[in-house]
């Protein structure tokens, strides 16, 4: 379920379908900055009702490593 969800808004963050072997691609080399990265935060506690503090958000590096702090 949670999958789901970050994988949908991280598509329309970036403008195009994320697939499985983006899941290890480092955030800055599919687009995401910073800025974009707080808007991530911001939506996963939003719909999923789950924080990410500023320092956490700052040691994730991909997607596999966000999904693994939602341990999905």
């Amino acid at each position: 379920m949670y999958k789901d969800v970050v994988i949908e808004f991280i598509s329309d963050l970036i403008e195009r379908e994320v697939s499985d072997r983006d899941f290890d691609t480092p955030f800055p080399d599919l687009g995401i900055d910073s800025l974009m990265a707080l808007e991530l935060a911001v939506h996963i506690e939003r719909e999923l009702s789950i924080v990410i503090t500023e320092q956490e958000l700052a040691d994730l590096t991909c997607i596999n490593d966000l999904l693994g702090k939602l341990k999905v």
